[in-house]
């Protein structure tokens, strides 16, 4: 996600407040909300301890008892954010 903003924000020092705010600020919305679909974003699945000891399937349903699928979920919004961003560079002027 870092990556991510620094295509809109050049200073690095507020690419970093942005990304750890914007991280903090999901991780907290997705322990508040109890959702089914919440399963598919990646903030779910950052708890490495919630999956190693399988507490996120009693919190996120049995469709995410897998580390497999936790690292898919992860990867997938990595790539999502890496093709993106790829995007947006290639259509943005070069100053």
């Amino acid at each position: 996600m870092g990556t991510f903003i620094s295509i809109f924000v050049k200073e690095k020092i507020k690419v970093l407040l942005l990304t750890l705010s914007l991280s903090a600020g999901f991780f907290y919305i997705n322990t508040i909300i109890k959702n089914p679909l919440l399963i598919f974003s990646p903030f779910t699945h950052i708890s490495a301890s919630k999956i190693a000891n399988g507490s996120i399937v009693f919190m996120s349903g049995p469709e995410s008892n897998n580390i497999y699928f936790s690292l898919s979920i992860l990867l997938l919004w990595t790539i999502v954010f890496f093709i993106g961003g790829s995007i947006i560079l290639k259509n943005k002027e070069v100053k």
